[in-house]
């Protein structure tokens, strides 16, 4: 519901939901983001990452 709010661009209704839902107890579900990346990288075993470290990053 908070962020139906925050998209409108209501920042007041995000805060006094918020707010009442702290009052109640109800916990806000933290926020979750999915980025999705068309990359490939690979390499060959025993081989070092270009920036040092030899470690996958």
């Amino acid at each position: 519901m908070s962020n139906i709010y925050a998209e409108a661009g209501r920042w007041h209704g995000v805060e006094d939901l918020r707010t009442a839902m702290m009052g109640c107890g109800i916990p806000k579900q933290p926020g979750c983001t999915q980025i999705e990346l068309n990359l490939l990288h690979s390499r060959q075993p025993g081989s070092r990452h270009p920036g040092g470290g030899g470690g996958v990053r």
